[in-house]
């Protein structure tokens, strides 16, 4: 079969083969083409631009009804739905049409309309059996699957049909090609007895196949068989269990004896449909016990564990499906698996096992990719579970994962899920998502049971059809849609020659008298129709579209009846404009709120939809969210943009506007122009966007560039180049290279960016790059544009800068003499350990160590180290939970994982420090080794605020150690830490407070240092006692406890003034002083004391610099202007230009990110102070990278203002 589609061929001759096919048909608008067409009895209808041939034309052609028009009749141009609508009427299940000059093709369940396009233009259209093929100009541009001939679809294709209102037709064509009561008549009968009881038509279902019943002795075995199985398919659904019986009963007499075990599946199912579980499983326990196949066995098993489960009979459930779970495994059947697995959970649940329950839930989302439902439910069990053994934070990650499936389409499941969520938010009281879910669980409530008026239910609702089965004595002659027999469409000639059916327009859809207008009417819609056009028109083309909107509404309520109107459209997301009393509203209604509501309705279906309130399919307000009152009057009419369904604009009123005189006509113009100006807009908008895209993306060239939209990801050259991928990516297919730890991050951080919570956010994380691994270095820059969201971000392959510093740290962990772990590697574990609350620290030294340096020389004594080691780790090898390091010289450390216990502790010291002493002494006999042990047990009532102090204590412990006195290894434990730091903390804070009272303080001066040219810059301030030498932070502590810190703060502001009076008296100099000062102190008139003070001792303020936490919103930005420095804390006070130092925590920020900020503080004039420099590690690093100035406990030594005036004096001398 080949047929040729063309159309609008105007004033271009149709020059084709016409030999070639088997059937042309031509769309209208032939033009000079008419005799051609008449000569090959070419099919044509009448165009607009036509005078002769029929306006409609029904063909029957190739077992296909074919229903062809040109389309000026039905208003092609705006829409197809009245076109379509002829041709279902008509019964086609082909719509062929032209006019609009587009090809067009739209597939459907019930009809399938094309158009060809212009033949002027070269466009053609050629059907074949299986295919489709659209041409331009000679060339195939388009090609689709289509079965033309249905007549030939086999049984197997029939029998796999959708259950759907369209597989009736085919199976009718079918049957009515076969012989009454044949084995494949009588299978595609049951079939459509399912496929109508599936539709919701069982009378129609149980009537079709009741009339066959008295005819079973007509039927082969077969026949009887697939009728009485879909009998009992329709009876066990609907309750009718006694006539399921009977029909089981007799299927059972015709089933051969290879198929009996049918009978035990029906039986069973029709047990289990009346909960009669005890029969049903004695049935399927004599089923396993008779000689079935493999799969008859699975099929047994699987109904007995659902009885189990549904009888909660957990032990025998669990007791039977190891045996399903291995047969699933075997055939790689996941779904069974899941579902197994899901249930196990369940039951782990409601025993209480609630390890169980995380263990097997963490596997269920490894192992499965799961529906929502099940995924809803899993992680409800998880969060109570979490919950009942009080790991909120556990709880918290799974209901952040999982929070986004909640959806109306599984309430019951996102009830639990919210309900779980809520319960751990009371826990961890969190405000907002208390009030969020407990909001979510009101929704999903009324979605399961929904609060409706029961008096307008009764009043309005239709009476529901009572389901009777047919008696058999009635029986009813069946009229199936078989093809007459005088029509000759299907017979060989037939199909060369297809009977034609020329159509006269119905009266309803085409009026053809014309009839007399009164010209009053017509010319006043015309002069409203012009005024609302005028004012869209005044409006500036780039002005936003929501003003043409809002002009236009206002002129259509004040020429119309209408009250309301409601604008929806689709870009990236639903948009609404909701105009109301001469204002708009920006609307962004959420998905799940469109359903039921009249404009979304028009949307999806691409037609005009009236306001119907006696049906509730879509009558919901789209603002309101609830249904409409009664004397509401609406129609929404779509908007397309290129035959895509855009949006939809409803017009409301309290009164019946559309009976005002061609108020519809207008409207459909209106929303017409409407249409275009949106569809302007919005493609204005979109080019805003790709400019905005092309503008970062020329900037950054050099660095790979990411677009993030809508789920896919769009890479630059440069970037393909880095991370060796294609152009696009889904975000899956990206974050499959990634680890998934860092996958979660990123996914935290594209969250925050969305909430436009965050920007300029820096990410490092490694990218799997074909066998390899490159290190990424993303940065993250969203742009918002229309209310859509779009991430950019560049990205920097930093794989040899992460490599130098994983080469920096590792020979940081090792010490090069001993090959051991080092101190630094040592307080990574411990920090990593410390958390746990139970480990023993252990600092190991030799005993008279160095008594081999000063007999035998160095050389020997770095050998004993080596050796020492060695024999340690050997002593220690068969604990898999100990850790060695070699601290210094013959200092060494133990680290003992999740043991605090002293007995076990010694016990391990004891016999590996002997054997090493043993070892040693066996390795040469002039060692004889013995060793110190200090040991610190960390408990968990105990707190550090640093991790060097376990090292501290332990190290406190090996003191005592080594003032024991006997001939063995020396153990000894620091177990009375808590009483030495109370008492001396008691005699600290009494020492404190009589000085601060007695006014026994003084200043001591910090030095802050310039590395690179060994000099001072400066000093920085700290309070001190006269008479004993204190830390800063002992100092600190106790005037924080007595609420002195504003006091001492403008005393040492007093202070210094009085001491550089005094130095430049002795000096005729000044020293630059750094004098801090807490926001508590400038709050109280800081600025008086400081004006007073420079007056009284007249010295310049260029020399002093005051050092704040934050400048912003205090006192101290009106100093900018005086001669005073100010230095900050804050990073973010360099961008507001309120500093002109930085003081900034060397340990607090990540080494990479420092000359970032050198070169942010740079550009603003500010110089950088990187404080907390506490270690020569820290030092050497600054000097290797060329830090400036630094200050810190590195520098721990500390003056007083006697000592600078010695210093300065001797350098004079």
């Amino acid at each position: 079969m080949k047929i040729l589609l063309i159309s609008d061929s105007h004033n271009k001759l149709v020059d084709e083969n016409f030999k070639e096919f088997d059937a042309i048909i031509h769309c209208g608008d032939y033009g000079n083409s008419l005799p051609i067409l008449k000569n090959n009895n070419i099919h044509y209808v009448i165009g607009n631009c036509d005078s002769f041939g029929p306006k409609e034309l029904l063909l029957d052609l190739f077992g296909r009804k074919v229903f062809i028009t040109h389309g000026h009749y039905y208003g092609v141009k705006e829409s197809y739905d009245r076109v379509m609508y002829r041709a279902l009427e008509l019964g086609a299940s082909v719509c062929l049409f032209g006019h609009t000059h587009i090809p067009i093709w739209r597939p459907s369940d019930d009809l399938l309309t094309m158009n060809p396009g212009a033949y002027m233009d070269d466009f053609r259209i050629i059907i074949t059996d299986d295919y489709i093929y659209y041409y331009f100009e000679d060339k195939n541009y388009k090609k689709f699957e289509f079965k033309w001939w249905w007549k030939l679809m086999s049984l197997d294709e029939i029998l796999q049909l959708d259950k759907v209102q369209s597989s009736v037709k085919k199976i009718d064509l079918f049957v009515s090609q076969k012989t009454k009561f044949s084995k494949d008549y009588m299978k595609a009968i049951a079939y459509k007895g399912l496929v109508l009881h599936e539709l919701g038509k069982t009378n129609d279902a149980l009537k079709l196949l009741y009339e066959y019943v008295p005819d079973i002795n007509k039927m082969d075995s077969e026949g009887v068989i697939a009728l009485c199985s879909s009998i009992v398919d329709v009876t066990i659904s609907i309750g009718a269990y006694d006539q399921a019986a009977k029909y089981i009963r007799i299927k059972q007499k015709y089933l051969p004896i290879s198929r009996q075990s049918e009978y035990i599946k029906d039986s069973t199912r029709l047990y289990l449909a009346k909960r009669d579980y005890e029969n049903a499983k004695q049935s399927l326990k004599e089923y396993l016990d008779d000689d079935i196949t493999r799969e008859e066995e699975i099929f047994a098993l699987e109904k007995l564990s659902d009885i189990y489960y549904m009888e909660r009979d957990y032990d025998k459930y669990l007791e039977l499906i190891p045996r399903l779970e291995s047969y699933y495994a075997t055939t790689l059947d996941l779904s069974h698996q899941e579902e197994i697995a899901k249930n196990k959970i369940e039951i782990a649940f409601i025993r209480k096992n609630y390890i169980r329950v995380i263990q097997d839930g963490d596997s269920f989302f490894n192992e499965y990719d799961a529906s929502i439902d099940k995924k809803l439910l899993i992680a409800s069990y998880m969060i109570k579970s979490y919950i009942l053994v009080d790991n909120y934070k556990k709880a918290s990650i799974v209901e952040s994962n999982y929070e986004e499936y909640i959806t109306i389409d599984y309430p019951k499941e996102s009830l639990e899920f919210a309900k779980a969520a809520l319960d751990l938010y009371i826990h961890t009281n969190t405000a907002s998502s208390i009030i969020s879910y407990r909001r979510k669980i009101e929704e999903l409530e009324d979605v399961l049971n929904p609060k409706e008026d029961i008096k307008k239910v009764v009043k309005k609702s239709k009476k529901k059809e009572e389901i009777v089965i047919p008696t058999i004595e009635e029986k009813e002659e069946v009229t199936l849609p078989l093809i007459k027999a005088e029509d000759t469409s299907y017979s060989p000639l037939g199909i060369l020659n297809p009977k034609v059916v020329e159509l006269p327009l119905q009266s309803q859809k085409v009026i053809e008298d014309i009839k007399t207008v009164k010209n009053i009417t017509v010319s006043e819609n015309y002069r409203k129709l012009s005024i609302i056009f005028d004012t869209m028109n005044q409006v500036d083309h780039n002005v936003k579209f929501r003003e043409a909107f809002r002009r236009a509404s206002i002129e259509i309520a004040n020429q119309y009846s209408i009250k309301e109107i409601y604008l929806l459209y689709f870009d990236y997301k639903y948009l609404g404009l909701h105009y109301k009393v001469e204002r708009v509203y920006d609307k962004e209604p959420k998905v799940d709120l469109l359903d039921g509501t009249l404009g979304y309705q028009a949307m999806q279906m691409g037609r005009e939809v009236f306001l119907d309130l006696s049906d509730k399919t879509y009558s919901k307000s789209i603002v309101t969210g609830k249904d409409f009152i009664s004397d509401t009057y609406a129609i929404a009419i779509p908007l397309f943009d290129n035959n895509r369904e855009l949006g939809s604009i409803t017009y409301l009123s309290d009164t019946p506007f559309l009976s005002e005189d061609l108020c519809y006509e207008s409207l459909k113009l209106i929303t017409s122009v409407l249409n275009t100006k949106l569809i302007e807009y919005l493609d204005r908008e979109k080019n805003d966007i790709k400019n905005s895209k092309m503008l970062f993306i020329q900037e950054n060239m050099s660095l790979g560039v990411i677009e993030n939209l809508e789920g896919y990801y769009h890479f630059s050259d440069k970037a393909q180049e880095i991370l060796g991928v294609l152009e696009t990516l889904t975000d899956k297919d990206y974050f499959m290279h990634m680890e998934s730890s860092d996958v979660i991050k990123y996914k935290e951080i594209l969250k925050e960016l969305y909430a436009l919570k965050s920007k300029d956010i820096i990410f490092e994380y490694d990218f799997k790059k074909g066998n390899s691994k490159v290190r990424i270095k993303e940065r993250f820059y969203p742009l918002l544009n229309n209310g859509m969201i779009i991430i950019y971000s560049l990205i920097e392959d930093i794989t040899s800068e992460k490599k130098e510093k994983d080469d920096l740290v590792a020979l940081a962990y090792e010490n090069p003499i001993s090959h051991m772990q080092t101190e630094v590697k040592l307080t990574v574990d411990l920090a990593k350990e410390y958390s746990k609350k139970k480990l023993s620290l252990v600092i190991i030294d030799v005993i008279d160590s160095l008594f081999y340096k000063d007999i035998y020389g160095l050389n020997f004594y770095n050998q004993v180290i080596y050796a020492v080691g060695l024999k340690l780790k050997d002593a220690f090898s068969n604990h898999f939970n100990i850790e060695l390091y070699h601290l210094f010289g013959t200092t060494y450390a133990v680290l003992i994982k999740d043991i605090n216990d002293k007995r076990i502790v010694d016990s391990i010291l004891k016999n590996a420090l002997d054997n090493a002493s043993l070892s040693m002494k066996q390795l040469n006999y002039r060692v004889n080794i013995r060793f110190n042990a200090g040991v610190f047990r960390l408990g968990k009532n105990m707190n550090f605020n640093d991790i060097h102090e376990l090292i501290e204590n332990a190290s406190d412990a090996l003191i005592d150690a080594s003032n024991m006195d006997s001939l063995d290894n020396h153990i000894a434990h620091y177990d009375s830490h808590l009483a030495k730091e109370r008492f001396y903390q008691n005699h600290l804070v009494t020492a404190i407070s009589e000085a601060i009272d007695q006014g026994k303080l003084s200043l001591m001066y910090k030095q802050i240092v310039n590395l690179t040219g060994n000099k001072v810059l400066g000093f920085y301030l700290e309070i001190s006692m006269d008479t004993l030498e204190i830390s800063k932070e002992d100092m600190d502590n106790v005037i924080k406890k007595k609420g002195l810190v504003s006091n001492i703060e403008k005393y040492m502001l007093r202070m210094a003034y009085q001491e550089m009076r005094l130095f430049n008296n002795e000096t005729k100099a000044y020293p630059n002083l750094f004098i801090p000062v807490s926001k508590e102190t400038l709050e109280e008139k800081y600025l008086e004391s400081l004006a007073t003070n420079e007056k009284f001792y007249k010295v310049n303020p260029k020399y002093i610099t005051l050092v704040t936490d934050s400048i912003h919103n205090t006192c101290l930005e009106s100093l900018r202007d005086t001669n005073y420095h100010l230095a900050s804390k804050d990073i973010f006070d360099v961008y507001r230009g309120l500093c002109d130092y930085l003081i900034y925590d060397y340990h607090g920020v990540n080494s990479s990110s420092i000359p970032e900020i050198l070169e942010l503080c740079e550009k603003h004039n500010v110089t950088v102070i990187l404080s907390n420099m506490d270690s020569s590690i820290d030092i050497d690093m600054a000097r290797e990278n060329g830090y400036q100035y630094i200050f810190g406990n590195y520098y721990n030594k500390r003056f007083r203002i006697k000592d600078l005036l010695q210093g300065v004096k001797r350098r004079k001398n």
